[in-house]
C-alpha cells in the first residue's frame, strides 16, 4: 500500500532516489513489486501505475540518439541529464518484461543495436554510449574494452528474459574467457 500510494502520488514520475538525483532505474523493482503483488491477489492495481510510469519514461526521459531510457535525472526538477548506462539498461531489461512485453523487446533491440560489442573471442555490452568513453565505477565496475563488468555479467538475464539464446552463448563464452584469463594470471604470480 505505501508503494502503490507513493507511485500514484509521483503520477508516473519515477520515485526519488537520492536528495540530488534520481536512478530512473529505481522504480522498476517497485512496479515489478506491485505488479507481483497483483498477480498473486488476481488484481491489476498496478496496470495504470505502469502505464503512466513508461509514458513518462518514453515522452520524457529517453535519449533521442540511442532511443533508450536515461539511467539518471540529475536535478531536483526532475531533468534528464544522465545518459543511457549499460549497467542499468541489463538490469533495467531483466525486469521490464515483467511489467510490458512488448516494450521491452522494443527497447532490447535497441540497447543490442547501439551497446553490443563483439571482438571475437570476447563480446558483451559497453556501459557507455556509442562515442562515450567513460571511467568504471562502483555501479559499472571495471570496463575493459568499452565493456562494462556489470552490463555484461547482468546482460546474461536480459538475454535469458528475452530468448536471446545468439547473444546469451556468447556472453557464457566471454565470461568462461575472463574467468581462465583471471585464473591464468593468478597463477602466474
Amino acid at each position: 500500500d505505501i508503494l502503490f500510494q507513493a507511485l500514484s502520488q509521483a503520477r508516473g514520475r519515477p520515485l526519488r532516489s537520492y536528495p540530488m538525483c534520481t536512478w530512473t532505474f529505481d522504480t522498476i523493482p517497485a512496479l515489478v513489486s506491485l505488479r507481483l503483488y497483483d498477480l498473486r491477489g488476481g488484481n491489476e492495481r498496478s496496470r495504470p501505475l505502469i502505464e503512466q510510469h513508461l509514458a513518462w519514461v518514453r515522452a520524457e526521459a529517453t535519449d533521442p540518439r540511442v532511443g533508450l531510457p536515461y539511467s539518471r535525472l540529475g536535478d531536483a526538477s526532475g531533468t534528464g541529464t544522465g545518459v543511457p548506462r549499460g549497467c542499468d539498461l541489463s538490469f533495467r531489461l531483466c525486469l521490464l518484461p515483467h511489467l510490458a512485453p512488448a516494450y521491452s523487446e522494443q527497447v532490447y533491440k535497441q540497447y543490442v543495436r547501439h551497446y553490443w560489442i563483439d571482438h571475437g573471442p570476447l563480446a558483451g555490452f559497453a556501459e557507455w554510449p556509442p562515442g562515450m568513453d567513460g571511467p568504471g565505477d562502483v555501479d559499472s565496475g571495471p570496463i575493459v574494452l568499452r565493456m562494462g563488468l556489470a552490463a555484461t555479467g547482468m546482460g546474461l538475464g536480459a538475454a535469458i528474459a528475452h530468448h536471446d539464446r545468439e547473444r546469451l552463448t556468447r556472453l557464457c563464452a566471454s565470461l568462461a574467457s575472463f574467468h581462465a584469463v583471471r585464473t591464468l594470471l593468478a597463477t602466474a604470480h
